[in-house]
């Protein structure tokens, strides 16, 4: 009983780190690009990649090189363009779909 509680006082701790990780992430508008690509499922392209500011739109847009973009859910566009929104001190990040 006393090493279950003990397991999962640990895990608790690793959750309530990982939220933490991705809020502070979350501060600067490129890591809440690299936060959405991983919560995408592709977190060794999260790491890899390095997006760069477009300017000329309304809201900041990210960019990441077409060759490290990804298919998206539904496999009908390759995603490498983000929009980024704030909110508070948060930045999220969402993926534009491009107009045919």
């Amino acid at each position: 009983m006393i090493y279950l509680k003990r397991i999962l006082k640990y895990i608790g701790i690793f959750i309530v780190g990982v939220v933490v990780l991705i809020a502070l992430m979350s501060l600067s508008p490129k890591e809440s690009v690299r936060v959405r690509i991983a919560f995408a499922g592709h977190p060794a392209l999260a790491v890899k990649c390095n997006p760069k500011l477009e300017k000329g739109y309304r809201d900041p847009h990210y960019l990441i090189p077409y060759k490290q973009a990804y298919l998206s859910d539904d496999g009908s566009y390759m995603v490498n363009e983000f929009a980024v929104k704030r909110v508070l001190v948060f930045h999220y990040a969402k993926q534009v779909v491009p107009i045919l």
